[in-house]
Formats: C-alpha cells, sequence, structure tokens
C-alpha cells in the first residue's frame, strides 16, 4: 500500500518522494543522515526513492563487511529531520502497531499517520485502539485505508455499468 501511495505521490506531483521502512530507518547511524540520498536507491518511477539497507547494529553491511569506526545509532528524530531536508515528500512504512512500537515512536515526528486496516479480518476494536495509541502518542491520525476489500458485485456486472 505504502509503494502505491509514493508512486502515485511522485507521479502526480513531480517532486522527490522518498519510501522508507521503518526498521531500515532504526538503523541508520548519525553519518548515514550527512548525505542521505546517496542511501537511497532511485527507482524505475521518475522521483520516487527507496532507502537502501543501511549498515546493521553491529556495523556489518549485507555483505558482512564491516564499516569504518561504527558511529551510534541516530535517533528517530534526526532521521525524520534529515528527511524532511532531503526530500518533499517521505513515506515511513511501520509494521502493524500489534507487531512494533515504530508508528507510535514515530508518530509525534510525522506530519500524520495513514492507518491501513484489512477488510474482513481488522475489528472494529483493533481500530479504534490503534487510533488511541498514535493520538496518546502524540500523532494526528489523518486517514484510515480499507486494504484487501472484496468486491460482493461480480465483475461481469461492473463491466456492464
Amino acid at each position: 500500500m505504502v509503494r502505491l501511495l509514493g508512486a502515485q505521490l511522485a507521479r502526480q506531483t513531480r517532486e522527490p518522494t522518498a519510501i522508507v521502512e521503518a526498521e531500515r530507518l532504526a538503523k541508520l547511524r548519525s553519518t548515514d543522515l550527512i548525505n542521505l540520498r546517496a542511501r537511497c536507491a532511485r527507482t524505475n518511477i521518475d522521483q520516487l526513492w527507496m532507502l537502501r539497507t543501511p549498515l546493521n547494529r553491529n556495523g556489518h553491511d549485507a555483505n558482512g563487511d564491516a564499516g569504518p569506526d561504527v558511529p551510534e545509532v541516530a535517533s528517530g528524530f534526526d532521521c525524520v529531520q534529515s528527511l524532511r531536508a532531503t526530500f518533499t515528500h517521505t513515506l515511513l512504512d511501520c509494521a502493524s502497531i500489534g507487531d512494533s512500537s515504530d508508528a507510535p515512536y514515530l508518530a509525534p515526528q510525522v506530519d500524520g499517520v495513514v492507518l491501513v486496516v484489512e477488510a474482513d479480518l481488522t475489528r472494529r476494536d483493533q481500530i479504534l485502539r490503534a487510533r488511541q495509541t498514535i493520538e496518546m502518542a502524540g500523532g494526528k491520525l489523518v486517514a484510515l485505508v480499507l486494504n484487501k476489500r472484496r468486491h460482493l458485485v461480480p465483475e461481469w456486472l461492473y463491466r456492464m455499468l
């Protein structure tokens, strides 16, 4: 869902847009923030970048090579500020609120939170609890997106309309 939103945003605005997975954001070191765009890979969509995998917490990249003098992991606030300075639009992809604390931690640092809920699986009380969690953390819930909705009207009938 985040990739679809990011692609549409980049296409329509033609402004630099980044998609960042929260788990990758949490591994950025303070030195990675100096030239953040260099840490990002261009996609096949003009003006859309994705954050590449940074060095992991023990200072090794994906190949197991150690980086030089591994500095401390950057704070979430510093990462968000650096993304703001580098890209016009940034979408942070967080795991489910039930599976991770990324969304409540990042919510007060971003302009708004879009909550994606899965049709026929997510219960009303889960949505209300997620909303409360975001708002109690100081975040602003700006939208809900219903994902994986099954259409009850047959496809052949849609084609006739």
